[in-house]
């Protein structure tokens, strides 16, 4: 397998905790991530340069958007839906996980409208009793598969017939045929750890996609520059920079 070294600098100085799941929004012009620890969710205009934030009061794993222009949250031990700017932040759904034991962690809105993600143990040399789940629009949550150590990436081709998926702790990228048109999982085979010493996160195929999610329809890799935490950056292939971005199609209404 071959692999290539990007070049990267700083876009913005975010200095956060552990800084993941970098969501463009596409409608706003806005980048948004999410600061794990903290359970803060950001958004950044690399136009003007603006930053906001909000805080969700809770460690909150990954973020998406919604068809409604709302937020798609995964909280330590559960689901919740927000305005663009945090306001009526509320639970979504009555699923939950025990947070002593795993917590929610890396995610996004698939291709046919619901949230996938995936979870990750608490401490994480615990073990592997993690899972990767969905939620539906009707906030019904479904189980994929478990044995999973941490839940890190995850994304799907652009002709929606194969799904890429990595647990930071087992190593290598797991890759599904998947039925086109109901997201359904097939076979499973393991790509190898490339063996860079990094963690393995699943490539981004295309671009990323947002939960069409509304109310009533619905790597831990730790980056550091020149000894400073949390910094924002752009990566560059060549001379253009691309956004990363987050969209899904379907209803979840996930976007």
């Amino acid at each position: 397998m071959t692999t290539r070294t990007l070049d990267a600098d700083i876009a913005f100085p975010a200095q956060c905790e552990l800084a993941e799941g970098p969501v463009w929004d596409a409608a706003r012009g806005l980048l948004r991530w999410v600061d794990i620890l903290p359970g803060d969710v950001h958004a950044l205009d690399p136009v003007s340069g603006a930053h906001s934030s909000f805080g969700t009061g809770d460690t909150v794993g990954t973020v998406g958007l919604t068809r409604s222009g709302g937020l798609v949250l995964a909280l330590a031990g559960g689901f919740a839906l927000s305005g663009p700017d945090g306001q009526d932040l509320r639970p979504f759904g009555d699923f939950s996980v025990d947070p002593s034991v795993t917590r929610f962690n890396d995610g996004k809105p698939d291709p046919w409208g619901s949230f996938w993600v995936g979870t990750m143990a608490v401490p994480e040399d615990s073990g592997f009793p993690c899972s990767l789940y969905r939620l539906s629009p009707d906030g019904a949550v479904t189980e994929l598969f478990g044995g999973v150590g941490l839940s890190n990436g995850l994304d799907w081709t652009d002709d929606r017939r194969v799904f890429y998926y990595s647990d930071s702790l087992a190593g290598g990228v797991d890759v599904f045929d998947t039925d086109p048109d109901t997201g359904a999982l097939g076979a499973r085979r393991r790509r190898p750890d490339p063996g860079r010493g990094g963690l393995p996160l699943a490539r981004r195929l295309g671009q990323q996609r947002a939960a069409p999610l509304h109310p009533g329809r619905p790597p831990r890799h730790r980056r550091e520059a020149a000894g400073r935490p949390g910094l924002l950056r752009r990566v560059r292939r060549g001379a253009s920079e691309h956004p990363v971005h987050h969209h899904c199609q379907g209803e979840l209404h996930a976007r």
